[in-house]
């Protein structure tokens, strides 16, 4: 492992994005939360605490942290569906992690983690885009007006 923040390695956009590309990505995505779920449902408080490398989240944080990310990437979506120049925000990610939210029950992050993929994958499933293509610019947290981070 060569950066240990990234231990899957970090994404690589595909050359051509076609059909195969994004039913892969559906699949990924609706499976993802019965993975975490599997993982996590016999997990002890000890476990949950622990971190995968020095100085990074715990498998709590991260799990809240992926809820919060996948909330996120559904607004984020929408926008750019609905919108003609969307501004996607961004937030700060660790200081996320330590907000008051996040000492709920690892069960609420699972549960708010397993509600998002479904609404996702409507949202950019080929047959939407069909019906509204594409034809929007989002602009990234960079782009936002002032070039303000928040």
């Amino acid at each position: 492992m060569k950066d240990p923040r990234f231990p899957v390695g970090k994404f690589q956009m595909p050359e051509r994005i076609d059909e195969t590309v994004i039913e892969k990505a559906i699949a990924v995505i609706r499976d993802f939360p019965a993975r975490v779920e599997v993982l996590i449902q016999n997990a002890s408080p000890e476990t949950l605490k622990k971190s995968y490398r020095e100085g990074g989240w715990s498998v709590y944080q991260l799990i809240h942290h992926v809820a919060d990310s996948h909330y996120n990437a559904f607004i984020r979506t929408k926008l750019a569906l609905t919108e003609d120049t969307p501004a996607i925000k961004p937030y700060r990610e660790a200081s996320s992690t330590q907000h008051p939210a996040h000492i709920a029950p690892i069960c609420i992050a699972s549960a708010r983690l397993s509600t998002i993929p479904s609404s996702l994958i409507t949202l950019s499933s080929l047959k939407v885009r069909m019906v509204m293509p594409l034809t929007c610019t989002s602009l990234p947290p960079a782009s936002t007006p002032n070039n303000s981070p928040f």
